[in-house]
């Protein structure tokens, strides 16, 4: 059983940063810079499609529907979309 959770947390965090390796890559980009600079209603629903979009990614590393893997992967997903709005420094775990 222990084995198992750590290979899913292997999974979760190699996805987390491929995540964030390609999220910085667009950013770099200039593809998030409308979001970014548009109003707060843009603003607003651009970060709320992105955190659960990227909520649905990470919640992929787990082998079954889990309410809680989902609430974790939400709030992980919401610290990665915030930083992608704000140019704020995107890290691995």
């Amino acid at each position: 059983m222990s084995q198992a959770k750590n290979d899913m947390g292997a999974v979760y965090d190699v996805l987390r940063c491929d995540l964030v390796n390609l999220l910085m890559e667009h950013r770099s980009q200039g593809r998030f810079s409308r979001a970014a600079e548009g109003s707060d209603k843009a603003r607003s629903l651009f970060l709320f499609d992105l955190t659960h979009s990227v909520a649905d990614v990470l919640v992929a590393a787990y082998p079954k529907k889990d309410s809680k893997a989902y609430a974790a992967a939400l709030a992980d997903a919401r610290t990665i979309a915030s930083s992608v709005l704000d140019r704020g420094l995107l890290t691995s775990r």
